[in-house]
């Protein structure tokens, strides 16, 4: 990627927002811890399909030498092509944009870009530029100021420049609130996997249950990667996808659904105690392509038999799952 320094770039004010693309992120603080990267579905502009990238605790692997103090954080945005096959034969774009914060104190956009309106070439060997140090993540999330977080809420936009604008297009990544009264019954599944030396080396699938407004399953292979159990969660009702899609409604380009999840094995010894379980965080993007999240080495043989505890009784395992934070792409 081409990265742009602070040298290299200006900071101004505008009341317009963007034409081309604006991005809202609600719960901007699970994003940042679960996700190191959030791509945003395709948007048209000048005739040709983009995406904007998004690194809320900064592009790591582009910036290696830096700090890894909170504080010295700051937070990359790029502009990506999205069609790069029609870059045969040397063929380049050149491309002017901007990108856009907005600031909830002065109710407009602060908009950051190149210095003397500097074009960037977009080609098939190189076909993302953008800012590495957009903003420092101090500034960027001071809750004193309340400028650009608002109830952990912030919108992002870009602008671009090729040989003609389009209408702007505009995508909330929207969290699903989960009811409190809906823990038991919508949040969490528990699955008693019975038979389990008997069972063969393939995928078992839970029942269905409910999390968010989408079934969900649970997924069991007793022997993965090296003799581990594997354990993971698929998005159940998406099917040539014609659920999802009625689900966001206007979904234009490959739909997205983000889920954070925990998955738990229990210990039988005490049912009382609950720090004795093994549990697992974990962070999935469901989509047509791709409908399960499948962690192939979740848990170690040693583990799963610990003489000292009872992950397994009587040839039952007992795995739940808990699904406590859904996001998804939504047009607004």
């Amino acid at each position: 990627m081409n990265f742009l320094h602070i040298l290299h770039m200006t900071r101004s004010n505008r009341d317009v927002p963007p034409s081309d693309y604006l991005l809202k992120i609600e719960s901007f603080s699970l994003v940042s811890k679960a996700m190191d990267n959030y791509l945003s579905n395709y948007f048209e502009a000048g005739g040709y399909k983009w995406r904007l990238s998004i690194y809320p605790n900064g592009d790591k692997k582009a910036d290696q030498g830096r700090s890894t103090r909170s504080d010295d954080r700051c937070i990359s945005v790029y502009l990506m092509f999205a069609e790069p096959d029609i870059l045969e034969n040397g063929l380049a774009i050149d491309v002017n944009f901007k990108f856009f914060v907005y600031d909830y104190i002065q109710k407009n956009f602060l908009v950051f870009e190149y210095a003397y309106e500097q074009t960037k070439k977009f080609h098939k060997l190189k076909c993302a530029h953008g800012i590495l140090n957009l903003m420092s993540t101090a500034e960027f999330c001071d809750a004193s100021a309340g400028r650009y977080l608002v109830n952990d809420s912030c919108t992002f936009g870009v602008e671009l420049f090729v040989k003609k604008n389009m209408a702007t297009k505009a995508v909330c990544l929207s969290n699903v609130r989960m009811p409190k009264n809906d823990f038991c019954m919508m949040r969490a599944h528990i699955w008693k996997f019975d038979n389990f030396s008997k069972r063969k080396n393939k995928l078992y699938y839970s029942n269905s249950f409910m999390a968010g407004k989408r079934k969900w399953r649970l997924l069991i292979c007793p022997r993965g990667d090296n003799q581990c159990l594997a354990a993971g969660v698929e998005l159940a009702d998406t099917y040539g996808m014609f659920g999802l899609n009625k689900w966001l409604k206007k979904a234009n380009y490959n739909p997205k659904v983000y889920a954070m999840f925990a998955l738990i094995i229990h210990d039988q010894t005490d049912v009382s105690d609950l720090s004795t379980n093994f549990r697992n965080d974990c962070w999935g993007i469901f989509s047509e392509a791709s409908t399960c999240k499948l962690n192939r080495t979740f848990m170690d043989p040693t583990v799963l038999h610990d003489p000292s505890k009872a992950f397994i009784l009587h040839d039952v395992l007992i795995i739940e799952a808990k699904i406590y934070h859904i996001f998804f792409d939504k047009d607004i």
